[in-house]
Parts: C-alpha cells; structure tokens; sequence
C-alpha cells in the first residue's frame, strides 16, 4: 500500500521519461535531503546526485556559503521578472559579467 505523500505524488505531478502505470504500483522514490553530492531518500539510503539537479546544484547540496548567500539575497529580493521593462541589478550585474 502507498503510503498517502506517495498517493497525493502519484495524482498531481508528472514525472518526465517515468512509465506512468509502473509508478502508480510502486511509488515513487521520495528524495527527502540532499548533503554534498548525495541525496537522501524517505528511508535514510543514500544516493550519488549524478545529474546534479538537473545541473543546477553542481556545487552540491547542504553548502553553507551559498545557503547564506542566497539567504541574503531572497531577504531583499527572492524574485522579480524582466517582462515590461523591469530589471534588477543581481540580473544585469550578472549577465554582463558573461560578456552577453
């Protein structure tokens, strides 16, 4: 029997190149943390983060410096968008520093 985190996944999220019928016996695997380069499912087993994320966690996860890092910034902006002529100066700061 899935347990009720595994049914709720199961009847509101897709999961890309995943057989659909298989999960809705199995479950999916419940990643619950993630330190360096491992991940930690529901049970404590670890796992290497081969794919990193989806390659937005290269540095790993857990790292303290970049945790403050970003802290700093979502307390005096976690998000604005570009649409109608808006920018923000992490943004531009940063693009510029690619030579874009």
């Amino acid at each position: 029997m899935l347990s009720n985190l595994a049914t709720r996944d199961i009847e509101t999220l897709i999961h890309p190149y995943t057989n659909l019928a298989s999960i809705r016996e199995t479950g999916p695997l419940v990643i619950d943390r993630g330190q360096g380069v491992f991940l930690y499912d529901s049970n404590g087993k670890a796992y290497i983060d081969g794919m990193a994320g989806l390659w937005c966690t290269a540095l790993g996860h857990g790292n303290g410096e970049l945790i403050e890092v970003a802290a700093r910034q979502m307390r005096k902006l976690s998000f604005a968008h570009l649409f109608t002529g808006k920018g923000q100066r992490l943004t531009t700061l940063r693009s510029s520093s690619f030579g874009i």
